[in-house]
């Protein structure tokens, strides 16, 4: 007959040495949850509405830029296309989010400009010398 194996001998509740303690990871959890909270405090509160603001209103602003560009391609008056050139690139430096997009746009209404046009309105509307 074979030996019995002896159960309860203590030695699986003994803690081993280099063993993690359980509270360890809750208290990294715990500590990463305050620093994210003291982040979230650090941004003032009129700064996160203002972002708020933005982002709820991203769409209407991108459809505004739009319709700007549908209004210069079909107007060929020299004095509305200078205005809203004018409008795109002041929403350009409000708006820094969506430059890009409005910088893409300004450039084609310039560029189109040019071809239709060219001579002095389009050196003017580049940023050329202007005989005002």
């Amino acid at each position: 007959m074979a030996p019995k194996k002896r159960r309860g001998s203590g030695s699986k509740t003994e803690e081993q040495p280099g063993s993690a303690s359980p509270q360890r990871p809750v208290d990294d959890v715990s500590a990463a949850a305050e620093g994210i909270r003291k982040m979230t405090l650090d941004i003032p509160h009129s700064l996160k509405q203002e972002m708020h603001f933005l982002r709820c209103n991203m769409p209407s602003i991108f459809s505004a830029i739009h319709m700007l560009y549908g209004m210069a391609e079909e107007d060929k008056d020299e004095k509305v296309m200078e205005t809203i050139i004018r409008t795109l690139t002041n929403l350009d430096s409000l708006l820094f989010g969506c430059s890009s997009t409005m910088r893409k746009l300004t450039r084609e209404i310039r560029r189109q400009q040019r071809t239709d046009g060219g001579g002095a309105s389009g050196s003017a509307e580049a940023g050329g010398p202007t005989s005002t």
